[in-house]
C-alpha cells in the first residue's frame, strides 16, 4: 500500500490525532490552560497575603499617629503651659 493511499484511508483518523495534539499541546490548549490557572490561583494568595499584610500596617499607622498626637500634646501642655479650653493651668515654682 503506498502513503498516499494510506493518508486517503485514514484522513479523517490523522485529523482527529491532530486535531486532539494541538488542544492538548497548543499554544491554547489544555496543558498551558492548567498552568496558567496555577498561576492565576497562586497570584490571588500572594495578593491576599499583601492585602493583610497593609491591613496590619494600616493600624499600625493609625495606632502611631495617635501616639503622636498624644506624645504632642503632652510636650506642649507641660512645656509650652498650653491648655484645653476648659481648663486652667496653675504652675508652681521654687
Amino acid at each position: 500500500m503506498k502513503i498516499g493511499e494510506w493518508l486517503k484511508k485514514y484522513k479523517w483518523g490523522i485529523a482527529l490525532v491532530v486535531f486532539l495534539l494541538y488542544i492538548i499541546f497548543g499554544e491554547s490548549g489544555f496543558i498551558q490552560h492548567r498552568k496558567l490557572n496555577k498561576e492565576i490561583q497562586r497570584l490571588e494568595r500572594e495578593n491576599e497575603e499583601q492585602m493583610q499584610i497593609i491591613t496590619t500596617l494600616k493600624e499600625q499607622n493609625r495606632q502611631m499617629q495617635q501616639e503622636i498626637s498624644e506624645n504632642k500634646e503632652m510636650y506642649f501642655r507641660t512645656h509650652q503651659f498650653l491648655k484645653k479650653d476648659d481648663e486652667d493651668v496653675f504652675r508652681i515654682e521654687e
